[in-house]
């Protein structure tokens, strides 16, 4: 015997003692367990399956007190006792102590299998006695043999502490998941989204937060990676908040370059949902949220102006292309939305990725005019402050509205907007200095800067724009 099961064995001899139940005796000596008698192929992790078992629990219990042995089908089902039952073996050290004393007395697989199994699927760093029950496992595998000895020579697999450091480290393994390590020894597949897989993902995550970024696309792959189970989905909503900080911590203080971003945005929208509509996984991730806002603002805006100089830019579009540049460089801007027809939907998934996100306008929709919605036509919308901006790709006019003095204006991030949404109608002379005082600008004057300027002009007297003027001047 070795000092590690004697270590074992003595613990749970020590808790059975402190409870002083009637004498169980020994098990024959032809039950023992026996290196020599073990199949080499042991099979892997066990599912647990529909039984009652708080009501096995209960009868396990009762059982274990009175001093009883347990038949061999109690023995098998009170592995998925130990933490998750009502009541629980580890409510009572005694009972628990029982329990593993024949367990360890114990020559047959299924017994051992169970409580492995629990062990895994359970597995929580604050479960009552893990540590000992981690350690008769430990001894037990020894005698089992694979699969459940490699896992723990290899693995660590039933220590609480080192199975972190063998499985959990993306630096150490970081091109395969824990549970696939464990699939591709024999173990079979694990329950995905809990117990011992989510601990070992969440320490994983909390590496690579605090791993140096020099490579934020390796980053981005890794903490993937770590961030789901086999589907390629969200491992489980409660990591939501260490992919999050995985993600996005390392750019607190530095923004990274468009192509970067794309990449970030694109995947994080598709595994977390747009913090702009989806905001469950993104609750108490407010500076994340704000980075990542930030970064979807700017996206809104280049998806404008580079969709529609894709497909059918109007004239004087560079133009167009600097002064939404400089807007949206002075800081300014809190809110950015482009809404795109059907061809620039089309080229927006191409370019940007199935995943980003726009608003469309609905079937019936006309253009500025009236007339019918052109190929490539768009509008960009605007928040800044309490004015709401809608600037239109072709023959309409940037319309301004101040919420706090006017209504009408349009909602920042609609999924489908009528065009309707997007007229402001003037009153007074049809002349383009009255249309400007309320907030209607049209784009002519493109080369002598007239709209932009007017436009400056406007949202001087509600921001602090001070020097704009010359930086969207070609």
């Amino acid at each position: 015997m070795t000092g590690l099961r004697r270590a074992a064995l003595d613990l749970a001899e020590a808790a059975v003692a402190e409870t002083q139940p009637r004498d169980i005796g020994q098990p024959s000596s032809d039950t023992l367990c026996a290196a020599s008698r073990v199949n080499p192929n042991r099979p892997g992790f066990e599912h647990r399956t529909n039984k009652n078992y708080n009501a096995i629990a209960h009868r396990i219990t009762e059982c274990l007190t009175n001093g009883q042995y347990l038949s061999r089908a109690d023995l098998h089902d009170a592995g998925w006792c130990v933490w998750t039952t009502t009541p629980a073996l580890s409510d009572d050290v005694g009972i628990l102590a029982a329990y593993l004393r024949q367990l360890n007395g114990c020559d047959r697989i299924r017994p051992f299998r169970s409580l492995a199994s629990s062990y895994v699927a359970a597995f929580h760093a604050e479960r009552p006695h893990l540590a000992m029950i981690a350690q008769v496992l430990a001894v037990k595998a020894a005698m089992v043999g694979p699969p459940w000895s490699t896992a723990q020579d290899r693995f660590a697999l039933f220590d609480p502490v080192a199975v972190f450091s063998k499985l959990g480290d993306p630096t150490i393994t970081p091109s395969i998941r824990p549970a696939r390590a464990l699939a591709d020894i024999g173990l079979g597949q694990l329950p995905s989204g809990g117990g011992l897989e989510l601990a070992l993902h969440k320490n994983g995550l909390e590496t690579l937060k605090n791993q140096p970024n020099a490579d934020p696309l390796h980053r981005l792959r890794l903490t993937l990676l770590w961030a789901t189970g086999e589907s390629g989905k969200l491992l489980a909503p409660s990591i939501a908040t260490s992919v999050i900080e995985a993600l996005i911590g390392p750019f607190r203080g530095e923004t990274p370059d468009r192509s970067v971003r794309d990449h970030y945005v694109e995947k994080i929208t598709e595994l977390l949902g747009d913090p702009r509509f989806d905001h469950q996984n993104w609750r108490g991730n407010g500076v994340a949220e704000t980075i990542v806002g930030r970064w979807l603002c700017e996206q809104s805006l280049r998806m404008y102006l580079d969709i529609v100089a894709r497909i059918h830019p109007p004239e004087f579009w560079q133009h167009r292309r600097e002064f939404w540049e400089a807007i949206y460089r002075a800081s300014i801007v809190d809110e950015a939305w482009v809404v795109l027809e059907a061809e620039g939907a089309s080229a927006a998934r191409k370019i940007y990725g199935d995943h980003c996100v726009f608003g469309r306008f609905a079937p019936s929709s006309k253009g500025p005019n009236g007339g019918e919605l052109g190929r490539g036509m768009a509008a960009l919308v605007l928040k800044i402050g309490t004015l709401i901006l809608v600037d239109w790709s072709h023959a309409g006019p940037c319309l301004i509205w101040d919420t706090e003095v006017e209504t009408g204006a349009p909602d920042v991030y609609r999924r489908v907007y009528d065009a309707a949404r997007f007229r402001k109608l003037a009153e007074g002379p049809e002349t383009l200095s009255n249309h400007a005082s309320q907030g209607i600008f049209w784009h002519s004057g493109s080369e002598t800067y007239l709209w932009q300027d007017n436009i400056v002009s406007y949202l001087s007297r509600k921001q602090d724009l001070k020097n704009l003027s010359a930086t969207y001047r070609i």
